[in-house]
Formats: C-alpha cells, structure tokens, sequence
C-alpha cells in the first residue's frame, strides 16, 4: 500500500467517523462551521469520497485524478470539523502524495 493511498484512506475515514458521532450527539473537537442535519450530512459524504478518492488511486492511471479527489474533499472537510482537523491534514497530505504519484 502506498504511503498517499494510506493517508488519504485513514484521513477520508477520521473525516466520516466525526460525522457521524457529531450525528449521533457527540461532540466534535474541531470547528463546525456547517453544524446541523447538513453538515453532519456532508461530513459524512467529504469522508466518504475521500476514502474513495484514496482507494481509487491503487488504480493503474487513476493517480492523477485520484489525487484531485482527496486533495478538493479533503479541504471541503475543513469546513465540517475535518475529522478533527487531524482527518483533513492526513487526506490533504495524502492527496499531494497521491497527485505526485508517491
């Protein structure tokens, strides 16, 4: 497993667990400046597409794209707590690392 791939999949996950504990009543330790039904929604989603995004780079060709993926979800993850910051660092980190094929 690469080191982006790896990143990016532990980054998109920390991104969609936050969301759903937030959801289910928790409370987050980062910034949610979308709160409520649609921004715990949308956490959810960014982690999810994340995840694939990191997944979809062990895909001959995909890297590129990929790449993209997790670095533009990633970064919409800020504005949802972002898996307690820590999960939109590790995706963003591993979208770059993906993008540059490493």
């Amino acid at each position: 497993m690469k080191a982006g791939m790896a990143l990016a999949v532990i980054g998109g996950l920390l991104i969609l667990v936050a969301g759903l504990a937030a959801w289910g009543g928790f409370a987050p330790l980062g910034a949610w400046y979308l709160s409520g039904m649609t921004g715990y929604l949308l956490a959810v989603l960014f982690g999810l597409i994340t995840v694939i995004g990191g997944w979809w780079s062990s895909k001959p060709g995909k890297e590129s794209m990929a790449g993209i993926i997790a670095i533009i979800f990633s970064l919409l993850g800020f504005l949802v707590g972002g898996g307690w910051w820590i999960g939109s660092i590790l995706g963003l980190i591993g979208g770059i690392l993906i993008w540059m094929k490493k």
